[in-house]
């Protein structure tokens, strides 16, 4: 009984060493969200399977990435005085929705996101459901007014965002994500712990949407 005790237990640790590099050549990585900027698609102390992507055309908008900050000149940052911009400034990694890409034209104003001119959310200023002009729709939380914004999406790059949009640094503050810096799509929730309540067993093995 100890011998068949002792193999399973080695047995369990070489796959525990073994199985980050065995995900890493199928493409997939594992990623711990420290933040809440995702909230309510992704929560704060979760961890995310992400898979890699080889081309910028396997993207849509509405999918969820996780990019380097560090891959990409920094200094683009133009509003260090916005709490909005700073507070995940200090993450290697973040994780962000596309909400647009190269050739789009973005607009921020008010309460209004457009993409190519059409609104992607009909009441912006109450609602938690945007919609993308490829159908593509997913809760936010909302924030009141945007700093005024026009641009149009260079080659191989994405405009993102987070969904919690008042917690979240992203391509308002420092611009587009070139494809390079790109991780992988966001694909599923492999762990969930809430500081207060424990598991949240719930959310485990959820589709990232």
């Amino acid at each position: 009984m100890f011998v068949w005790g002792a193999v399973f237990v080695g047995a369990f640790y070489l796959l525990t060493l073994a199985l980050p590099h065995l995900m890493s050549v199928a493409g997939y990585k594992t990623f711990r969200i420290p933040s809440a900027s995702m909230r309510p698609g992704i929560l704060q102390n979760e961890f995310i399977l992400t898979k890699k992507i080889n081309s910028i055309e396997d993207l849509e908008a509405g999918d969820v990435i996780v990019f380097s900050f560090s891959q990409y000149d920094a200094l683009k940052f133009q509003k260090e005085e916005e709490t909005d911009c700073v507070i995940e400034l200090n993450q290697r990694y973040l994780v962000k929705r596309i909400v647009a890409q190269e050739n789009d034209i973005v607009e921020l104003e008010d309460a209004n996101i457009r993409v190519n001119g059409i609104s992607i959310s009909k009441d912006s200023k109450s609602s938690k459901m945007e919609t993308l002009n490829n159908g593509r729709s997913y809760l936010v939380s909302p924030i009141e007014t945007y700093q005024k914004l026009m641009t149009r999406i260079s080659k191989n790059h994405v405009f993102v965002l987070g969904d919690n949009r008042g917690q979240s640094a992203d391509s308002r503050c420092w611009g587009e994500v070139p494809f390079e810096a790109i991780e992988g799509r966001a694909e599923r929730v492999l762990f969930s712990q809430s500081e207060t309540s424990g598991v949240r067993w719930s959310r485990v093995g959820e589709k990232v949407k």
